[in-house]
């Protein structure tokens, strides 16, 4: 459609209080029309143009609109223009005088709209202005949704994307209309928005790498439950390796770290709590360590000495080995001083003599 017949159009229809848009976006398509949403229907306009017949192919456009589900419309010159077998609805005009470009925009007025007034035409400088104006609002209405997708789906765009309701991926395939400034196509959109795409695939990127990390987090935390379910709680130890070779006890570990300093999320934090995971097992240990402590006293109590035999077993404690632990750990500097100090105060012997 030459750009000041399509602009003259436009500006006159919304003069007249009619919602139009400077270009359709399809299922599919990208469709170089004027565009009449409530109707469903796109106008278009067969030129002369010999130059860039496809653009202005009657069957081609017609065919592709039809197929994204508009009706169509086509504004017609006598002189140049053949009846075509098509789906669409063909407007003659022979000439464009002003009276048939009043009985145009009456015609549209009546057949596809609400409104009731046809106004007087707008200067060229208006229509100019009014049409450029809206292709640079519709254009900013699509990048947003674009920008917006990308967000939200952390992937770039495709051809067959549609956000909302409308076809975004065929928007930014298309390099836009032609505009009456420059007479020029659009640069492709691919370019305004080559930021956010960066972004989009980063993103991408990024929840790529956690599904894989959370994969393979329930993979070692299964494992963990499988140690729950053999020993009755999570109390690996720093340096528990599994058959297979994996080091769930230093897995263990960072799980604390992590929650120590606030990096763990509340998804791990409750599957964890949910079997009993101990958090902070050094008091654990100092509790154990007491309670044993305290049988050993008891047992002094009882027998007026410390020297418990290996094998001994105590209220059901292995206080025995428990005993020559600490003597072990006493050689090898490995116990801390506050217990050599406890257990010094109740006599208890380092190095037994054997007769």
């Amino acid at each position: 459609m030459p750009e000041q017949f399509r602009a003259l159009i436009f500006t006159a229809l919304i003069n007249a209080g009619v919602d139009i848009k400077p270009y359709c976006v399809g299922g599919q398509y990208f469709h170089d029309a004027l565009y009449l949403p409530n109707a469903k229907t796109v106008i278009f306009y067969d030129s002369n143009d010999s130059d860039n017949s496809r653009r202005n192919n009657p069957v081609y456009y017609t065919t592709r609109a039809i197929s994204d589900g508009f009706d169509v419309l086509r504004i017609r010159d006598f002189e140049h223009c053949e009846i075509i077998n098509s789906e669409s609805l063909d407007y003659y005009m022979s000439e464009y005088s002003e009276a048939n470009i009043r009985k145009l925009l009456a015609y549209i007025i009546t057949e596809y709209t609400n409104a009731s007034i046809c106004p007087d035409l707008p200067s060229e400088t208006e229509c100019k202005g009014c049409y450029e104006q809206a292709v640079r609002d519709y254009d900013g209405f699509f990048t947003q949704l674009c920008e917006d997708f990308m967000t939200d789906e952390k992937h770039t765009l495709r051809l067959k994307d549609v956000y909302k309701g409308y076809a975004i991926g065929a928007w930014l395939a298309f390099h836009g209309p032609v505009t009456l400034s420059t007479g020029k196509i659009i640069q492709s959109r691919s370019d305004a928005l080559a930021s956010t795409n960066a972004m989009a695939q980063h993103a991408a990127a990024a929840d790529a790498n956690k599904k894989i990390n959370d994969a393979t987090w329930d993979l070692h935390y299964n494992q963990l439950v499988a140690y729950h379910d053999e020993h009755g709680n999570t109390d690996t130890g720093r340096h528990y390796v599994l058959p297979d070779g994996y080091d769930l006890g230093s897995w263990a570990e960072r799980q604390r770290n992590d929650f120590k300093q606030g990096k763990i999320s509340d998804y791990r934090k409750e599957k964890l709590n949910a079997l009993g995971f101990n958090w902070s097992p050094e008091n654990s240990i100092a509790e154990k360590w007491n309670a044993m402590y305290a049988l050993l006293c008891e047992y002094r109590t009882e027998n007026h000495n410390c020297n418990v035999a290996q094998r001994c077993v105590y209220h059901d404690q292995p206080l025995g080995k428990w005993v020559s632990k600490q003597r072990t750990m006493y050689r090898t500097n490995s116990l801390l001083q506050e217990r050599i100090d406890k257990l010094n105060e109740i006599g208890f012997v380092w190095v037994l003599r054997h007769s």
